[in-house]
């Protein structure tokens, strides 16, 4: 049995989507479509009448289908309602616990008999289960527009304190979408009766990695040296996004510091909204960078706004890679598709909170750490990478050393922004197949993957919650044989995520202070 997942149709979007979980996948031969060619088939589009009668046939013989429930109406029976939807939470006891708030903001299609996944009205949108001789996952929306969206919306995220912190972030949560479609595909092979198996999203099976983005925004020469400090101490490879007219005059000091990434946040601290604009500010900084003989492959965009003009310069001017939430948050690097291309440099995505969001609303010293604290443990236990950025004229060293104490004594081993997206590109490259037979499995892996050092490693889960990591190599191994992964609980604490979308007239002030600020900068 081939251990694959398979599109009835080509799509660069779900492309993308599964090569960021890192399942093998193809374009299927409807004319031998066969549940034991093909784990998984995905609907990425409307099926035409030849497509909609193979993908029938495929699941009366067993297989198992994921797809937006629109384009499945009608095969196997499904019917849908449409309403619209705000967000989708999971019930704490199904199969798909472990998914946060998803924000959707979308005119959903709901399919009749869902069972999973409760809208913002209490009412489950989405189904998991038996369909037509086989099984399926019927998500209520498009996940491939969604995970590509380009709207952003100020959201509150989840803390303990009555005052939630907020930002501008992307309006779909693309990090919650990501962990919908990963824990879909591995339902659906359990539910064959076959183990899941992925690549690893850290080099050497690490449990997660760490990295520290610093927008520089217009800090004081002692507060950046302060913040050097105890990043050499705590021995942390930051990646220092350089507000360029700020420091003009002493911008060469930074070429001084070891193990420490140079990018480009800007050359004047704006939210430009025209392509030249934009360009000519970044060519700006890079100008007066190289001229002090400073080098940048990366970019963040002031206050996190992406723009498509910003991905174009991104693209235009060679950046290897870009950061802004207001495209993504918390998940992994994901390459922005626009106007039917795939682009180049991926978005490397961070934590939108930080010692600044959390100033905003008041909170001590002590209740950021306790938050820190909390989105650490529950990124651990969802294998999450540990993101976090801040600026360095916002001080709260006590804050910033717990952080990077936490990191130490976690045992998260720290990266640089640019070594990570490098990284990706590498584990991206990769190729393999896997096949199945009773307790038996095969890999074969592609000419790409270094069989003598490689860093790439798998991960393969099956029902019951067995989770097992070992390096990508060729050959065949007893599942039964391999080490289980320790976790700690096999559940994610609780919370109230309802909390975080209710109306906050205090932090609509807030949005709109915020946006007034922008404009004036």
């Amino acid at each position: 049995m081939k251990l694959r997942v398979g599109l009835i149709r080509e799509s660069l979007p779900w492309r993308e989507i599964l090569a960021q979980e890192g399942v093998p996948a193809g374009v299927v031969d409807l004319n031998s479509l066969s549940p034991s060619e093909w784990s998984v088939l995905v609907v990425g589009q409307q099926p035409d009448g030849r497509e909609r009668e193979a993908v029938t046939t495929y699941l009366r013989a067993g297989g198992a289908v994921l797809g937006f429930s629109a384009h499945l109406s009608g095969i196997c029976r499904v019917q849908c309602r449409s309403e619209g939807v705000k967000y989708l939470l999971p019930d704490e006891q199904d199969d798909f616990f472990d998914i946060g708030l998803l924000d959707v903001e979308t005119r959903a299609e709901i399919p009749l008999g869902a069972n999973i996944l409760r809208t913002d009205a209490n009412v489950h949108a989405a189904f998991a289960g038996r369909l037509g001789g086989g099984f399926a996952v019927l998500i209520p929306f498009d996940p491939a527009s969604a995970m590509f969206d380009t709207r952003a919306a100020t959201k509150a995220f989840s803390s303990v304190r009555d005052r939630l912190p907020a930002e501008r972030v992307s309006m779909v949560g693309k990090n919650e979408l990501r962990h919908l479609l990963r824990r879909s595909l591995e339902f659906l092979h359990h539910q064959r009766g076959f183990p899941y198996v992925h690549l690893w999203y850290y080099p050497r099976g690490l449990r997660s990695m760490f990295a520290f983005r610093v927008d520089t925004d217009g800090a004081p020469r002692h507060d950046i040296e302060d913040l050097c400090v105890l990043a050499g101490r705590y021995k942390v490879p930051a990646s220092w996004f350089l507000d360029v007219k700020s420091h003009e005059d002493w911008i060469g000091w930074f070429g001084s510091l070891e193990h420490q990434e140079m990018a480009v946040h800007c050359y004047q601290h704006k939210a430009f909204k025209e392509y030249d604009e934009i360009v000519n500010d970044v060519t700006a900084a890079l100008d007066r960078m190289k001229a002090s003989g400073l080098t940048a492959g990366g970019y963040a965009a002031p206050f996190g706004i992406w723009r498509r003009e910003t991905a174009k310069m991104v693209e235009s001017l060679g950046f290897s890679y870009s950061s802004e939430f207001s495209y993504a948050y918390d998940t992994f690097p994901l390459h922005p598709y626009i106007e039917g291309i795939l682009q180049q440099a991926p978005q490397v995505a961070v934590h939108p909170i930080c010692i600044g969001s959390m100033m905003r609303v008041g909170y001590s010293p002590a209740q950021m750490m306790s938050y820190f604290d909390r989105i650490i443990e529950r990124k651990l236990l969802r294998d999450e990478p540990l993101f976090f950025y801040h600026h360095p004229s916002h001080r709260c060293w006590d804050v910033i050393e717990h952080l990077f104490g936490v990191m130490g004594r976690e045992g998260i081993e720290g990266i640089s922004f640019e070594g990570f997206a490098s990284w990706w590109e590498r584990r991206q490259h990769v190729s393999f197949e896997a096949e199945v037979e009773n307790s038996w499995a095969t890999v074969r892996v592609g000419d790409s993957v270094d069989r003598s050092a490689s860093e790439v490693w798998i991960e393969i889960t099956r029902l019951g919650g067995r989770s097992s990591l070992t390096p990508l190599r060729a050959g065949s191994f007893e599942l039964d044989a391999l080490p289980a992964r320790s976790t700690q609980i096999s559940r994610i604490p609780s919370e109230d995520l309802h909390k975080t979308r209710e109306f906050d007239p205090r932090a609509k002030f807030a949005a709109a202070y915020s946006a007034l600020i922008r404009k004036l900068q």
